[in-house]
């Protein structure tokens, strides 16, 4: 399930099975159990899943320096010169699931999926059609062909953008390819010439080397289970001085905060708030985020 409490709430993610059983992100609860009586909820973990992330890409950032994460799960491993150091393709991608397997069960590891492109577009696609465990290696000569076979729905575009291809009967790349690029722009404009360069394999992006700043983390634990908001609000002070009197903080402004908790009856809760403007000051910080809180309350903690 989706973060956040409410009456609406919707399906986060879902497994190979739910999917084939008519299962999609954004659903919400009802429609999905329609679709599938036997379907098991599960209550996020948003500690959890940033706690793996963050343990992920520091395994990666070790294979190499440049590491962009793009959100749900999809992560770019830029592999450009390392060839010397890991050998040819299948080996790069070797190296990359045996460093998988030093911090995920091998089920887990299984059912990844890798594709292996020149820019992330080609990557991305490649990734998309390989099997559990089956990876697939497109060479740069190989690409134009490779992407001509797919759907325009894999074009990072508007979505408006690629229904009207397939209402103009442009079902794949290669189709889209064959249309005059005058007329391609001049129906849909920048992203009509975005769309043609990715589908030809000319616009290559390169991966973006992901900064990530170091957090001042401080904690707190209650031995029985709280649930008052006045007491929760008072932890939050509790928490912020330790934060700012770190020596890590000397100097630094703080940008955001992310609060979590881990609740009673399993799974987490956490909320992340952005200043308006950087600052140091206490109050202002306990403001926003109790502000934030009030808007998305933990029902359990």
């Amino acid at each position: 399930l989706s973060p956040g409490e409410g009456t609406r709430r919707t399906v986060w993610q879902v497994s190979e099975r739910a999917s084939i059983a008519g299962e999609r992100p954004g659903q919400l609860i009802s429609q999905a159990i329609a679709l599938c009586p036997s379907l098991t909820l599960l209550e996020p973990d948003p500690a959890h899943y940033d706690a793996t992330q963050e343990e992920l890409l520091e395994t990666l950032s070790s294979l190499s320096p440049i590491v962009e994460p793009s959100g749900r799960g999809r992560i770019f491993v830029g592999m450009d010169g390392l060839g010397r150091l890991y050998g040819s393709q299948p080996r790069q991608v070797e190296k990359v699931l045996r460093a998988l397997l030093k911090i995920f069960p091998r089920p887990l590891v299984a059912a990844t999926r890798i594709g292996w492109a020149s820019g992330k577009f080609g990557a991305w696609v490649a990734a998309a059609g390989a099997g559990s465990g089956r990876p697939v290696i497109v060479p740069d000569e190989r690409l134009p062909a490779f992407l001509s076979s797919c759907p325009v729905s894999v074009l990072p575009v508007e979505t408006v953008v690629a229904e009207r291809l397939e209402r103009l009967g442009i079902e794949t790349l290669g189709d889209l390819v064959r249309l005059p690029a005058p007329a391609l722009i001049g129906q849909f404009g920048p992203d009509g010439q975005r769309a043609r360069a990715w589908a030809t394999g000319e616009r290559i992006d390169p991966v973006q080397p992901y900064y990530r700043p170091q957090p001042i983390r401080s904690s707190l634990e209650f031995y029985t289970p709280v649930g008052q908001v006045d007491t929760l609000h008072g932890a939050l002070d509790r928490l912020l001085e330790r934060a700012l009197a770190s020596p890590a903080r000397k100097g630094r402004s703080i940008q955001g905060v992310r609060l979590a908790a881990r609740l009673e009856g399993g799974g987490s809760w956490a909320l992340e708030s952005i200043l308006r403007d950087p600052t140091s000051d206490r109050e202002r910080i306990a403001f926003t985020v109790r502000a934030r809180m009030t808007l998305s309350p933990p029902l359990r903690a």
